[in-house]
């Protein structure tokens, strides 16, 4: 059989892209090494967290900054070697 596309992935991503091929008459080959959402679907769920569509905004109260400096949650977390390259934005924030 040929096929239009082949999908790598049978993830909630994947699966949701090869569904929405066929529906418009592609000819789609699904590949995984394991049923679909049995990898890394399986163990968030499926879910595109609400964090992507409603991001969080920066902190603006001088409290909240001195919370998210020790980079130790969950809501905000940042690489200090990024800091650097950074500083310039952050200090005209």
């Amino acid at each position: 059989m040929r096929y239009d596309v082949i999908v790598i992935g049978a993830g909630i991503v994947g699966t949701s892209i090869a569904w929405h091929l066929q529906k418009s008459n592609f000819q789609v080959l699904l590949l995984d090494k394991k049923q679909p959402g049995e990898e890394t679907s399986y163990g968030n769920a499926g879910i595109i967290t609400r964090e992507a569509v409603n991001i969080k905004p920066f902190p603006r109260s001088f409290r909240e900054v001195l919370r998210v400096l020790a980079n130790n949650s969950t809501d905000i977390r940042y690489r200090w070697s990024a800091i650097y390259n950074l500083q310039r934005p952050l200090l005209q924030y």
